[in-house]
């Protein structure tokens, strides 16, 4: 944007972290979405994680999303996803 002689630039910083695991077997899709705040370290408990669970038979899909102890805090680690209690 200018304005007279000065110009302006708008920055997008990105307020936080974003991890996307999908993992593919047979007729079933599992991905893993993690969010925390940028910088958080992967083992450290302040991640909010789901787990979508897309599953094909013959033509028609289903999805479930599951959250850890069906809680959406920000109380996990993305380092434990795989080995978490989705509900």
């Amino acid at each position: 944007m200018n304005v007279g002689d000065q110009y302006f630039r708008k920055v997008f910083v990105p307020q936080n972290a974003l991890r996307v695991e999908e993992i593919i077997s047979g007729g079933v899709t599992t991905t893993y979405i993690g969010d925390a705040t940028v910088g958080t370290p992967e083992n450290a408990p302040r991640w909010q994680i789901r787990k979508i669970v897309a599953t094909t038979v013959d033509t028609t899909t289903t999805t479930v999303v599951y959250f850890p102890d069906a809680k959406d805090d920000y109380a996990f680690t993305w380092s434990d996803r795989a080995s978490l209690t989705y509900l």
